[in-house]
């Protein structure tokens, strides 16, 4: 089990990674922020399909469609298209580093808002650490 979620982060790193360059290229390219998203939403709903055909599992009932929608909607296509747009004005390079801030910021945000997510000090030391990293990165 171990070996399939260092997979996964892995997959998850390399899309991230590779989103900015991909997104600045299609500008170069004369797509627009909202083909940019059109396309990337394509994409991740052919992943998931074929993710649940090659599992074998049954695709899901209306309920979790209209909540897939609404999901989609407010936490996908809108982070989507503001960095794209970010991605059209400003270095791809730039724009990753300040998406990497999204974990401790969600750190942060859990420890206040879930009661299971505290923020230790161990945690905190490696958010700190993190965060160190990454304005020093922006800064150079």
């Amino acid at each position: 089990m171990r070996a399939r979620i260092w997979a996964a982060m892995l997959a998850a790193s390399i899309g991230w990674g590779t989103s900015g360059i991909a997104t600045r290229a299609a500008f170069h390219q004369d797509l627009g922020p909202f083909a940019i998203v059109a396309m990337r939403s394509l994409m991740a709903a052919a992943l998931v399909f074929a993710f649940r055909l090659a599992g074998r599992r049954p695709l899901p009932g209306r309920t979790t469609w209209l909540h897939g929608a609404l999901i989609g909607l407010t936490n996908y296509t809108a982070p989507i298209i503001l960095f794209s747009l970010a991605v059209r004005y400003a270095s791809a390079g730039f724009v990753g580093l300040l998406a990497t801030m999204t974990p401790l910021i969600t750190a942060i945000g859990a420890h206040f808002l879930l009661p299971d997510e505290r923020l230790g000090w161990r945690r905190a030391c490696g958010l700190s650490l993190a965060a160190g990293g990454v304005t020093l990165l922006t800064a150079t």
